[in-house]
């Protein structure tokens, strides 16, 4: 992901009278729970290293206190202009490293079209390579759109949840009876399509698109070189993306702003059994763009959007509807893959 601003050291506690510390004056070290805090709310990402030690540090009972300052941290991330309520999970990957969520909301759109807290934290796992997660925390109770989205994890049978004080739970206690992926495919060899499991190959299934390099080499060379340059970032998140159920591949790269340094922003289409509670590539493009700090939509310039031509499930209409109100003075491109 992006570079953003480090968080590894808390600012000097001020003087009890509000003032700045003495010229001179040590800065105090922050305490385990302090860093790990201030790391959630600037980089969404605590280190497994960080996390270890601040494990170490709460192993006499106080693991409540702790589970509520982290949310409260990533929550502080929210972007909620619609409810106002803002929702904050933590989840502990199989790599020991921790990863914050948060709920995003987009005024001017249908609610279809918001990203839940546990969503954000699915995608900003997967974006660092995670291959399971093991526990997740979360401000309010999920909702049943995210426990149907959260029952397709990689080694879901492993995860628990715990939310408002609650005992951590399993999945099969939030939601006992639900529609798995066998109930629309089968249950024939490899037909168990689950995120972290597959996705981080490209999904366990391939459409009748060819792959993206094939497509890559089929790109119009008359673009203009930023639209070729924004394809093959589109095209690299269409690969990596799970659409085991449509077999439509798509993923969306953004261009910021200029001064906006960095590489392209992209996200790659993520599909549930259930339909509804897929998340559509620019969404996921949108919680990248969020990991890297930034939160103002309107500095997003210029658009592609890769997918099959013709696709029985297309994202050109959602696409273009979400950013026209969002983002209004962004150019849209879209490249159908041959």
């Amino acid at each position: 992901m992006g570079a953003r601003r480090s968080a590894g050291v808390a600012p000097c506690t001020p003087a009890p009278n509000g003032c700045e510390p003495l010229p001179g004056a040590a800065c105090p070290e922050p305490s385990p729970l302090e860093e790990c805090a201030q790391l959630l709310s600037l980089d969404m990402l605590i280190p497994a290293d960080k996390f270890r030690a601040l494990r170490r540090a709460h192993a006499d009972g106080r693991q409540a206190g702790m589970w509520d300052a982290l949310i409260r941290a990533a929550a502080a991330n929210a972007i909620a202009p619609i409810s106002g309520f803002r929702v904050g999970a933590v989840g502990v990957g199989a790599s020991g490293a921790v990863y914050a969520g948060v709920n995003m909301e987009f005024p001017g759109v249908p609610l279809s079209a918001s990203v839940h807290a546990e969503q954000f934290l699915v995608v900003n796992a997967l974006q660092h390579g995670e291959t399971a997660l093991r526990y997740i925390a979360v401000s309010a109770a999920p909702c049943g759109h995210c426990r149907q989205f959260m029952a397709e994890l990689n080694e879901v049978e492993e995860l628990r949840i715990s939310f408002g004080g609650t005992p951590p739970l399993s999945l099969d206690q939030l939601l006992p009876h639900r529609f798995r992926p066998s109930d629309l495919l089968g249950s024939g060899p490899g037909l168990r399509p689950l995120l972290f499991g597959n996705l981080r190959a490209g999904g366990p299934g391939s459409s009748s698109d060819p792959a993206p390099d094939e497509a890559l080499a089929a790109v119009d060379s008359s673009l203009d070189p930023g639209v070729q340059e924004l394809t093959q970032a589109a095209l690299a998140a269409a690969a990596r993306c799970h659409a085991p159920y449509s077999l439509c591949r798509s993923g969306v790269a953004l261009r910021l702003g200029a001064e906006l340094a960095g590489p392209a922003v992209s996200g790659g289409y993520v599909e549930s059994v259930a339909y509804n509670p897929s998340l559509g590539p620019l969404q996921c493009a949108l919680v990248c763009m969020r990991l890297r700090g930034h939160a103002d939509w309107s500095r997003i310039e210029e658009v592609v959007l890769v997918e099959g031509r013709q696709a029985s499930v297309s994202q050109e209409a959602v696409t273009a509807a979400t950013l026209r109100a969002i983002a209004p003075r962004a150019r849209l491109d879209i490249v159908h893959l041959r």
